[in-house]
């Protein structure tokens, strides 16, 4: 004390209280009002009553402080009045006296507000942390509350030997008081904490929700699903994949520190992503909540997984969704820029993807990328990305699968040799898979037991070790009465292309509308860049003299052969990628009788249709322009459902048909879109949630009329 003015030293610093009165912060009011008269008429407590105005913020941010340091906080404020009152005291006892009783009042009062100090530096830090981090040290808060506790029962002792019966009494009233005030502050900043971290959560809920779906991924989790469901529950049956948990080289990968990256390779129809739906559920049973598995199909016949772009989205997706705290890597370039799909959409993805991978809080994580082969963008780029990773944090390791011919370049510093698993070397492995698995199918086929048995036996010798032989098969095999299967079983050819070409004899059987119109479904399936429900189908279908609907569509599949497949309400799609590729080689003509291109100007024609008659204003009769897309789920619409295909790839259809002198001319498809449906064709997209996507359109169509040299 110098001048009559209070002083201390905190942390080195010299600080003069009295001056701090004047910056007084705003104070929580029902703790400002317990302690403002108590502090008028003495010299010392209006300092102490200084820090306690800079704690009361600390205590209407609960959360921001440990809860030793705010039970700390709590206390100091509620005995304020105390303090005060033994100070009142001390100005009427006798100077004798009462010169050793002050010294221990300013003794208490400076580690009062030391503590204060150190609090409010504390909650400040993030702020100043240039400087504070390097000097402040916030630990052992119980500690300083117990000292202060300590000095203040000296200090009430000695003061009490000194007053009289009815003063000491008076000062156990008001330590009382202190006591119930300290209970009922302690409610209100539980209850301001417990308010807080709702809110927190559910802001941060919002902030991950939107952060997330700007990301634009495909959930993998709806792919494996839909793959599970279109293998027939083959996933399932353990047996059939439970021979790759027991191989050696996947043993040593699984438990070694230096193999990171383990490859499954062999011929089409081998099984390999029913081993790796078997492997990923296997990976989740082991780490439970330990770590992370990610996972990623790639299909190429479907854009929206066929790209390094689309694989990078998928694993950030599940990375942050799995281990939340990997979140922030996601986040602040979303805060930058808003955009993962522009031209610099793989650059972007790669860094955030690279950076949560090095993290050093990412728990143990595995990931699990099925069908290298079909990644049809950038298949390069996905395997520089792998092998710059697969050897950098050794608790991420990697799994892939591809066709024999998909090859990683090895490129200086980064010394990766994966280990490979061909399926075509263990042979006596899958073939049993492939038999336990004719098995089980046989069983669901609809005839007496004595020819199922020789149908499981036919097919087991013919099988050739490839399960997709033996799924088609067996999808011929239902529509075969009991007395022929037996026969025809033994007569189906042993390799894939010749059982296709026995498959496609079907179709050219057919008479000859029914036969144009199969291949007319099989030629915009295989041109579509997004799989098509049946809605989208009858919508893109030119069938010149007939508008067909969904049940239509769904007749002609059952004549397409065992070529596509369709669930329920899920999309079309060839039963396999090998299906695709033989129908595009060996029936080329007969699905595109004038030409690829002239079929993707038929696409894009019919799209300009459904557009024109679909679309309108108010599509989805919100009834309300202000209506938030983000922040509510919209109603579902059959009519936008049926439409959305056509609204998303018309530019691409037109870009890939050519130019068309007819479309671009005045009065053409594409003049009566810009005046006519523009402005309803932004509304859908906003409602798709795809407006970026829009834009890219428009840029792809601008530079496709300069490049026709027609202005738009």
């Amino acid at each position: 004390m110098k001048d009559n003015k209070l002083s201390t030293t905190v942390l080195g610093h010299k600080i003069i209280l009295d001056d701090a009165l004047a910056s007084t912060a705003k104070a929580v009011d029902w703790a400002a009002e317990y302690v403002n008269d108590a502090v008028q008429d003495v010299p010392y407590g209006p300092a102490v009553m200084a820090g306690i105005s800079l704690l009361l913020p600390l205590l209407r941010n609960p959360a921001m402080v440990e809860e030793a340091n705010r039970e700390g906080l709590v206390y100091v404020t509620s005995q304020m009045k105390f303090y005060n009152a033994m100070e009142t005291q001390l100005l009427i006892i006798h100077p004798a006296t009462r010169f050793d009783l002050l010294e221990r009042l300013e003794e208490l009062y400076c580690l009062v507000i030391e503590f204060q100090m150190e609090s409010v530096i504390r909650f400040y830090r993030k702020r100043t942390k240039n400087y504070l981090n390097a000097i402040v040290d916030c630990d052992h808060w119980e500690e300083k509350r117990s000292h202060i506790e300590k000095e203040e029962h000296s200090m009430q002792r000695k003061l009490e030997t000194t007053l009289s019966l009815e003063k000491s009494r008076y000062l156990k009233e008001l330590l009382q008081e202190a006591k119930e005030s300290r209970q009922d502050l302690t409610k209100i900043v539980l209850s301001i904490l417990d308010v807080t971290q709702r809110m927190e959560r559910r802001l941060s809920t919002s902030e991950h929700r939107e952060c997330v779906k700007e990301l634009g991924a495909s959930d993998p989790c709806d792919d494996k699903t839909r793959i599970e469901e279109q293998k027939g529950g083959l996933i399932w049956d353990e047996p059939s994949f439970k021979w790759i948990l027991d191989n050696p080289d996947y043993q040593r990968w699984l438990e070694s520190d230096q193999d990171h990256l383990f490859w499954i390779k062999g011929d089409p129809g081998k099984g390999k992503t029913m081993l790796m739906c078997g492997i990923i559920n296997e990976l989740i049973k082991s780490v439970r909540e330990k770590g992370n598995v990610v996972y990623f199909f790639c299909q190429e016949s479907d854009r929206r997984i066929n790209s390094a772009a689309s694989v990078a989205r998928g694993l950030i997706y599940m990375l942050v969704k799995q281990q939340r705290a990997m979140f922030p890597h996601l986040q602040q370039p979303f805060n930058d820029s808003k955009r993962f799909d522009d031209a610099n959409a793989w650059t972007a993805l790669c860094k955030i993807l690279k950076a949560i991978l090095d993290d050093p809080n990412l728990d143990t994580t595995y990931i699990v990328i099925d069908g290298l082969d079909e990644c049809v963008d950038n298949l390069n780029g996905l395997l520089d990305l792998i092998a710059c990773s697969s050897c950098r944090n050794p608790k991420v390791k990697w799994i892939v699968s591809s066709r024999n011919w998909v090859h990683m370049k090895k490129k200086r510093n980064q010394p990766i040799s994966p280990s490979v698993l061909s399926l075509d070397l263990n042979t006596q492995e899958v073939r049993n898979a492939v038999e336990r698995f004719i098995k089980l199918r046989v069983q669901d086929l609809p005839f007496k037991e004595s020819t199922r048995s020789i149908i499981s036996h036919n097919l087991s010798e013919r099988a050739e070790d490839t399960f997709l032989w033996a799924a088609l098969v067996c999808l011929e095999l239902e529509n075969v009465k009991d007395l022929e299967a037996q026969e025809i079983s033994s007569k189906f050819p042993n390799d894939l292309n010749s059982l296709y070409n026995l498959m496609v004899k079907k179709i050219d059987q057919l008479r000859p509308h029914r036969k144009a119109t199969c291949y007319q479904i099989l030629s915009i399936v295989s041109l579509a860049y997004h799989p098509l429900t049946l809605s989208q189908l009858a919508i893109l279908s030119d069938f010149k003299s007939v508008i067909p609907d969904e049940g239509d569509i769904k007749d002609i599949l059952e004549e397409c052969g065992s070529f596509l497949a369709q669930q329920e309400e899920r999309p079309v799609y060839f039963v396999h990628q090998t299906a695709k590729e033989f129908m595009l080689k060996e029936r080329h003509d007969e699905m595109f009788e004038t030409g690829e291109e002239n079929r993707h100007h038929s696409l894009f024609s019919q799209s300009m249709k459904a557009i024109s008659t679909k679309l309108r204003r108010d599509v989805c009769d919100l009834k309300d322009p202000g209506y938030s897309i983000g922040e509510t789920e919209l109603p579902k619409s059959r009519e936008l459902a049926a439409i959305k295909y056509s609204c998303l790839y018309w530019v691409d259809h037109l870009i890939a048909g050519g130019p068309y002198e007819e479309d671009l001319e005045e009065d053409g498809l594409i003049d009566k879109f810009l005046k006519q449906d523009y402005l309803h064709w932004l509304e859908a997209l906003s409602l798709l949630r795809s407006v970026s996507l829009g834009v890219s359109m428009m840029l792809k169509l601008e530079s496709f009329l300069t490049v026709s040299q027609k202005p738009w």
